[in-house]
Parts: structure tokens; C-alpha cells; sequence
């Protein structure tokens, strides 16, 4: 009596193990395998599959992303800070007075005025200079600025940018120290009535 209990206890484990077997394997066959897809990046449009540990993106990247346009103005107007000419910032000398490149220490024009573009006076400091002229290195002088990377925008809408920032070294009266001019020079200069650097100047744009 008691080995029939056992045998029956024993079919019985074995079917319900067999049951179980079976419902398994018929799960894994109808249900599809689950896969991990890669995170469609939201900001920047690539996939991206981050690693255990790891975050997808950085702090600057999702910043930079997410305010586009806004990091874009922001990044214009550093731009266009950098390449305007304030106080500190070093420019070419575009005559043959002697000085060779120049820091400006003040925008003249008022309190107000911190950039010089092309037109404007500055008062600057000559940094480098050519042995045995006129110049000295230390010197302190007035400039004009002639050239700027910033460049002009001119009424029709076009933009004139130039490679370099440069300026024209000049006296009291306004007339250039040198008697020569290198490289060009933008056309507004004739419409704040320098003249004369216009007249030196090999092209005029």
C-alpha cells in the first residue's frame, strides 16, 4: 500500500514538472523576444545606448541642445564681442609709421562708447614696433580703425568682413602719421572724412 502512495506521489511530481515544462516552452514560443532598442535621442536625433553607470548625455551636451537657438544667439554675440575692438584687444598697424601692432587702452567717443568699429578713434599703446623710426615701442598714440574681422553691415544688407583687426595711426588733426597704407580699407572711412587714408589706401571696399 504504502509503495503504491509513493509511485503515485512520484507520477504525479513528474506531471505537474512535465506541465510546467511544457507552458514554459510554449511561452518563449509565443511571445516574442523582448530586445533593447537604443534611446532615440530627443535633442541631438542620433541613437544613443547607454552603458550600466554611464548617463547619455552630459550637462553640456542636453544644454546645448535642448536651447538651440538660444546658445546660438548667445554664442553670435560672444562672437561678435571677441571680434570688435575694446579696451586690451590688439591690433595690426596698417602704415608705414613705424609701429607694428597696438593695444587699445580707450574708445573715445564718450563713456558709453566700450567698442570701436570701423571709423572710430582709439587711444592705444604700441606694443611692438621697427627699430630706428619714429615710433618707440611703449609710445602712447591715437588710431583709427581701418579693418575689422567684425566687419560693417552696409544698407543693402551685405556684411563686409575683413581677416584682420587693423588701424591707421594719426595725429592731432586726423591725418595719418605714415605715408603709406597697407592693405584695404572700408569705403565708411570716406563718409567720416578720412580722406586721406582713403586716398593711400591700395582699395577701397
Amino acid at each position: 500500500m504504502a509503495s503504491s502512495l509513493a509511485l503515485r506521489a512520484g507520477a504525479s511530481t513528474l506531471s505537474l514538472s512535465q506541465t510546467s515544462c511544457s507552458s514554459r516552452t510554449a511561452q518563449r514560443q509565443n511571445v516574442a523576444p523582448v530586445r533593447a532598442t537604443p534611446l532615440m535621442s530627443q535633442f541631438s536625433g542620433s541613437s544613443v545606448a547607454p552603458s550600466f553607470g554611464q548617463s547619455s548625455f552630459t550637462r553640456n551636451e542636453v544644454m546645448a541642445d535642448c536651447n538651440a537657438k538660444k546658445m546660438g544667439i548667445e554664442k553670435a554675440a560672444m562672437g561678435r564681442t571677441q571680434m570688435m575692438i575694446q579696451v586690451q584687444s590688439y591690433v595690426t598697424v596698417a602704415d608705414n609709421s613705424g609701429a607694428k601692432q597696438l593695444m587699445c587702452i580707450r574708445v573715445l567717443g564718450g563713456s558709453n562708447q566700450r567698442y570701436a568699429g570701423i571709423g572710430d578713434v582709439i587711444v592705444a599703446v604700441v606694443k611692438d614696433a621697427m627699430p630706428n623710426m619714429a615710433l618707440k615701442k611703449s609710445e602712447v598714440v591715437r588710431a583709427v580703425i581701418v579693418r575689422t574681422r567684425h566687419g560693417v553691415r552696409r544698407e543693402s544688407g551685405m556684411r563686409i568682413r575683413f581677416d584682420d583687426n587693423a588701424a591707421v595711426i594719426i595725429n592731432a588733426e586726423g591725418n595719418p602719421r605714415g605715408t603709406r597704407v597697407f592693405g584695404p580699407v572700408a569705403r565708411e572711412l570716406r563718409e567720416k572724412n578720412y580722406l586721406k587714408i582713403v586716398s593711400l589706401a591700395p582699395e577701397v571696399l
